[in-house]
Formats: structure tokens, sequence, C-alpha cells
């Protein structure tokens, strides 16, 4: 699962704890998750662990990762990527029948996703080719989104000087997603929508009052016995108020 639960979920620990729990994911990665303590006590209460990544240069951008099984190791990327805006998380987690290795960026939306290489490689299992057990390789990316660019307001948001959901996304939106998902499939990466049998246009999942935005992407290393059963964007009633986000799923099958 990714979860963007924005600004860290302050006042909204409960519901986006049942948001998450709704769904029962055996790994969950939360962007937007700039509180510390909070991301902590959503882990507790769901009794998973976790492990935090922020960016060092934009503290908005913040990844907190949740696992129902064991975080074997897992590294804050942005920490030695001093001069990268982005959050930048890689782990390895051991699930029950093979390892799991996690790769997580969240970036300010209208920059796109700059995939460090070393990230991706780990993430595919490069780093840890001696390991005895098979291996699943996930890419999980986020957008955090902030006012687009005054060419891209509808006339009531330049007036106003705001920024609403337009009906169709902004420009720069759709052309960072497609760029993202071409660099990646080129790589070797299967988008979890579309492998999920979702091949129609992007699953907006973003704002949740009006969704027009797809802002957050899974990906999964493409392998013969690998098969995405299922992808969703989770739309219960209670996601519309624990955040600006709804959150997406992946159901990965070996």
């Amino acid at each position: 699962m990714i979860y963007n639960i924005f600004n860290g979920g302050s006042g909204r620990i409960d519901p986006i704890c049942h948001v998450i729990g709704s769904e029962s994911p055996d790994v969950a990665v939360l962007f937007d998750a700039t509180h510390h303590e909070k991301a902590m006590t959503i882990a507790r209460n769901l009794n998973m662990a976790v492990f935090p990544a922020q960016s060092l240069r934009h503290p908005d951008c913040a990844i907190a990762l949740l696992s129902k099984w064991e975080i074997i190791e897992a590294a804050n990327l942005a920490a030695v990527e001093p001069f990268d805006k982005q959050a930048i998380l890689q782990a390895t987690i051991c699930g029950p029948d093979c390892l799991v290795m996690i790769g997580a960026v969240q970036s300010v939306a209208e920059g796109g996703f700059k995939v460090p290489t070393a990230l991706a490689e780990a993430a595919a299992g490069n780093a840890t080719q001696a390991a005895t057990r098979p291996a699943v390789s996930i890419l999980l990316l986020g957008g955090r989104p902030t006012t687009a660019p005054t060419q891209d307001m509808l006339p009531q948001e330049k007036a106003r000087g705001t920024a609403i959901a337009p009906a169709v996304p902004p420009s720069w939106v759709a052309r960072a997603g497609a760029e993202t998902v071409a660099r990646l499939e080129a790589s070797g990466w299967m988008d979890a929508q579309t492998a999920g049998g979702n091949t129609a246009a992007p699953i907006p999942n973003y704002p949740t009052n009006q969704p027009a935005y797809r802002n957050d992407y899974i990906f999964i290393k493409n392998r013969s016995d690998l098969r995405i059963k299922n992808f969703r964007v989770v739309q219960n009633p209670l996601a519309r108020f624990a955040s600006d986000h709804f959150p997406i799923c992946a159901d990965i099958v070996l």
C-alpha cells in the first residue's frame, strides 16, 4: 500500500489507522509522514514495524515504511544524498517465502521523479544476488502536490490566487508521470496498475474531494513468475476524510 497521509496525519491518526487496517497490507509506505512520533503511533496501533526517512533539504518530503514482517535492514538515502530534495528510502524485508526489496521515493510533484540508479539496482535485488531466498522487488513513488504553475491554473484559481484540482490534470503532472512510467518500464519494471489489469487511463487518487491526479505509483521488477492479482484505489467513505489522497494497493502473487 501507498498512502499519502498529508501533513504527517495530524489530528487524523485514528481514521488513517482505520483506512490502512481495512486493507490489512503486509507492507505500507506512508508519504508526507513528516511527524515521526505520529508515524510511530500509526505503526504501533497497527502492530507493524516502522522505519522513517526524511529529506534533509525538503522536510515536507518524508516517508515511513510500515511492515508486518521483519525489516532486516533499511537506510535513509537522503542522509547520504544531502543535495537531493527528495525523500529516499531503501529497505530489505523478510517475508514468509521470500525477501522483499523496497525502494521508495517522495518527490516534489512538478520536479518529477529522479530515482537514483543505486536505489533502483538495490530495490531490484542486484545487491543481494548471494541471497539463498528468492526476492520480490518493489519500487514505490509518490509525488508531493504543490501549487500548480500559473499557466496550468483555472481562471477562478488565478482570480483568488489559490489552486484547486482542475478537471484535467495540469500538463506538468501528466508529463512527469508518463516520463516516469516509460523510463522505468524501459528498465524492466512493471507499472502495477497496468499489470493489475487496469490498462485504460490512469486511475486518479488525488484529491479525495475530486480525484483528478495520479500522484502515486507502485512498480514491480518484471519477472516471469510474478503476477499482480489486483490493483485498486481505496475509496471507502472514511478515506475521503482521513487524508487528501486515496491510498493505492497492489496484491502481488509469486
